[in-house]
């Protein structure tokens, strides 16, 4: 048998499967008149009427091949069917109606003869029998001496041409607690023997169908159509017997009445033919034995407290999609083809994904996640202060959330010379470090803070501030108009305008917004002892304002919009303290101006 090959991979060798069984077709076509027959002598005369009705029974055996070891959850059945005529009967039901001389008779018979059916893309198959069927006898004459008797019978010759038409039938599969499996209209056709691939055969067998069942396989509304033509030859054959009282019979005429043997015209019959339902069982349905191809994709890598998104896509089963189950590695799990996760610190993280397919076979594969350090992200500060700092340096935030301070370490390198440890502390969603450092006279100026952060998982981020450092003209501070002073943004670092502080002609160097000055203010403010924004200060006249011997480089200064005098003293407001570096060629004496150049804004 010549079958379509289906290659399963991973198949189990098995044994060939060839369960069969028959078919048992049967049909009916009623009578038709054969022909019409008469003759006779001088002294009898007869005449017949032949009709025919047939009957017709074949057996045609179907056989199944399929390699058993196929007959498993999630593989391919390589089912394929195989009908073969059998033998079979034609049975001619004669019936004949007629008179001899002035009787009548009416008479039946039945013969049977073999003729297998055959199948479209089949010769035609010729069958044949001959058969003498009596008819009647009557007694002619009788005398005290003898009596005639004349016999009638009917010879007939029949000669069935069967043609045959494919085989139909309804294909039903069940599986014993299982899910249903759809019919199959089946056609089998010649020259024979009929093969087909069974549809069955061209998709896996249901993985839910359950392991140890068995699969039932059964032909329904099995059908097909025979063509019988029918030639039959027929001669009337008569005897006449004489018997006398005395002696024995003698045969005075014996043979066909004319005309002989009359050939019928064909006789064409069409008969559909019907076999019961039949089945075999075809065995139980063995378990599964291929677990799922896994596949985790990758590589993965993500920065702590980040998301890592696996793919877990390629993971294949005969079955369909396998259920996918994961292990981060961290005490973390999930499920499903794509599923995220955030590791919380730095490492490799040993991952696993399971994959189950539908009849519990399962597999697994390891991988692994390498998560890095989160960055750090710092940011500096722009400082003014006095020798004596105690401050925010910098900020910093870390990528990975979960960060807390006991992770943290920072180093603050002073820009003098000097490195300490940064005080750390958590404000909003990030940190900021913190420390306190004297600085020497002699590093007066902008210095510049050099902040390094480092988390415990080695990311370390380093940022600078940029800072000025001054300090306070001792008893008092030097005063310059806010017209000379130009635009002033507070906490700015920058060179600024030109300002003359000090001096016998500090009125005509300073433009006041609120007006003028009395020319007895040279330019020093000895109360308060410290200057700050939005206080009013006072002081005395020219030198009685007992001026500082000496002034250093980068220093506080007011910025004031109004200078008023009312009789001895002096006074004035403060719009800004800035910080002035100071040049060369100051002296307590008016006559000796000083001169700067505002470096920065402290208020």
């Amino acid at each position: 048998m010549v079958l379509t090959s289906v290659v399963l991979l991973g198949a189990v060798n098995g044994a060939a499967a060839s369960p069969t069984f028959n078919l048992a077709f049967s049909g009916h076509a009623p009578a038709q008149t054969v022909l019409h027959i008469g003759g006779g002598t001088s002294d009898f005369s007869a005449g017949a009427t032949l009709s025919a009705g047939l009957d017709w029974q074949a057996n045609d055996q179907v056989g199944l091949t399929y390699n058993d070891s196929n007959l498993r959850q999630g593989s391919q059945l390589d089912l394929a069917d195989t009908a073969t005529p059998g033998a079979g009967t034609v049975s001619v039901n004669y019936a004949v109606n007629g008179n001899l001389s002035f009787d009548s008779f009416s008479q039946t018979a039945t013969d049977s003869f073999p003729c297998a059916m055959p199948t479209a893309g089949d010769a035609s198959n010729t069958c044949g029998h001959n058969t003498s069927i009596a008819l009647d006898s009557v007694t002619l004459a009788t005398t005290g001496f003898l009596s005639l008797k004349v016999a009638l019978s009917l010879n007939v010759a029949t000669t069935v041409s069967a043609a045959g038409s494919a085989i139909t039938t309804t294909r039903t599969a069940s599986v014993a607690g299982g899910q249903s499996i759809s019919d199959a209209a089946l056609t089998f056709t010649g020259p024979t023997p009929a093969h087909l691939t069974d549809p069955m055969a061209l998709s896996p067998i249901a993985c839910t169908q359950p392991a140890g069942s068995h699969l039932l396989y059964t032909l329904t509304s099995v059908q097909t159509h025979g063509t019988l033509t029918m030639v039959s030859t027929v001669d009337l054959v008569a005897s006449a017997v004489v018997s006398p009282l005395v002696g024995p019979d003698v045969t005075v005429f014996s043979g066909a009445i004319s005309p002989t043997s009359i050939v019928s015209n064909p006789i064409i019959y069409n008969l559909t033919m019907t076999a019961p339902d039949e089945g075999t069982d075809l065995g139980a349905i063995l378990p599964d034995v291929t677990p799922p191809t896994v596949n985790a994709g990758g590589p993965y890598s993500a920065a702590e407290g980040g998301t890592v998104s696996l793919d877990g896509s390629g993971s294949t089963d005969k079955c369909g999609p396998p259920t996918l189950a994961w292990t981060f590695g961290d005490g973390g799990s999930g499920v499903g083809p794509a599923p995220t996760h955030s590791y919380s610190e730095e490492g490799v993280y040993a991952a696993t994904l399971t994959a189950t397919n539908v009849t519990g076979l399962s597999n697994s594969t390891s991988f692994n996640v390498a998560v890095s350090d989160a960055p750090l992200t710092a940011a500096g500060r722009t400082i003014i202060t006095a020798q004596a700092f105690s401050g925010v340096v910098a900020s910093f935030t870390d990528a990975d959330p979960a960060g807390t301070l006991s992770d943290y370490t920072a180093t603050i390198n002073w820009g003098d010379g000097s490195t300490d440890l940064g005080t750390l502390a958590a404000v909003g969603s990030g940190f900021t470090v913190s420390g306190s450092h004297t600085f020497a006279a002699t590093a007066l100026g902008p210095q510049t803070f050099t902040t390094t952060v480092c988390d415990v998982g080695g990311s370390c981020a380093t940022v600078t501030s940029q800072a000025l450092i001054f300090t306070y003209t001792t008893d008092g501070a030097f005063v310059v108009g806010d017209s000379s002073a130009g635009s002033l943004v507070t906490g700015a670092i920058g060179s600024g305008n030109s300002v003359t502080f000090w001096g016998a002609q500090w009125r005509k160097a300073n433009d006041l917004s609120g007006g003028g000055s009395p020319a007895s203010f040279k330019g020093f403010a000895n109360n308060p002892a410290m200057p700050a924004c939005g206080t009013a200060w006072s002081t005395g006249p020219g030198n009685s304002a007992r001026p500082a011997a000496t002034v250093p480089t980068y220093t506080a200064m007011i910025v004031a919009s109004t200078v008023t005098k009312a009789g001895p003293d002096i006074t004035g407001n403060t719009l800004h303290v800035v910080i002035v570096r100071t040049m060369p060629g100051y002296a307590a004496n008016p006559g000796h101006a000083g001169v700067g150049v505002i470096v920065g804004v402290l208020c």
